[in-house]
């Protein structure tokens, strides 16, 4: 599972705005929640002209949650040899907090994701579902002649999306345990995990559809 500080092989010092951008692109992720053990991870193949804000629903849909939610994009940078997050990019939820890039709906994903290794912190909720997507291949989009690619698509994946309800990996992590607080619990209304929830359990099938049908929205 990728580390929260480790992003080597990153080469652009800073974000900036005006990255160059070469026609039509795929660009193979891995998106894996911080915090949660075992593993709990999804690969996709999305488009690198999708921008931001319409990256967000794709991912939420590829780990089952629903897209009506706060959520932040934040780049990350190497800078003097040291990895750090960078800027946050501009939502409704993001303005006036920290140092903020340009525009999510402006930003390109694959002026993000400029090659492999390149990293990219998305989080869901809040306090939030911390989620590191790395950049495992970047491509070229195949010819016209051979077919229309679709937006994005999950090519595979480990484990259950966690309950949204639950807003972070230590709250999940807890639930999973048996041992969610029960004045946390009364606080939010939500007492243990769905009776049908199988952590293990992941239909791939469903989820991918899902996937393609938020790129299309």
């Amino acid at each position: 599972m990728p580390r929260r500080d480790d992003v080597d092989g990153l080469d652009r010092p800073v974000w900036h705005e005006g990255a160059s951008t070469r026609g039509e692109s795929v660009i193979r992720v891995r998106a894996d929640i911080l915090g949660i053990k075992p593993p709990l991870w999804r690969r996709l193949e999305l488009r690198g002209s999708l921008t931001l804000d319409k990256v967000h629903p794709v991912f939420a849909a590829a780990f089952g949650w629903a897209p009506e939610a706060e959520y932040r994009f934040c780049d990350v940078v190497r800078v003097d040899g040291a990895t750090r997050l960078g800027c946050l990019f501009v939502n409704e939820w993001t303005r006036g907090r920290g140092h903020l890039g340009p525009q999510e709906w402006t930003v390109r994903l694959d002026q993000v994701l400029s090659g492999p290794r390149s990293r990219l912190r998305y989080t869901y909720g809040r306090p939030g579902f911390g989620v590191t997507v790395v950049a495992e291949d970047v491509m070229p989009a195949p010819p016209a002649e051979v077919g229309e690619v679709p937006a994005a698509r999950l090519l595979t994946g480990r484990r259950a999306g966690p309950p949204q309800d639950f807003a972070s990996a230590a709250m999940y992590d807890m639930a999973t345990q048996g041992r969610f607080p029960a004045s946390l619990a009364d606080l939010l209304h939500i007492s243990s995990l769905p009776e049908d929830y199988d952590p293990e359990a992941i239909d791939l099938a469903l989820l991918d559809a899902r996937v393609r049908a938020a790129a299309e929205s």
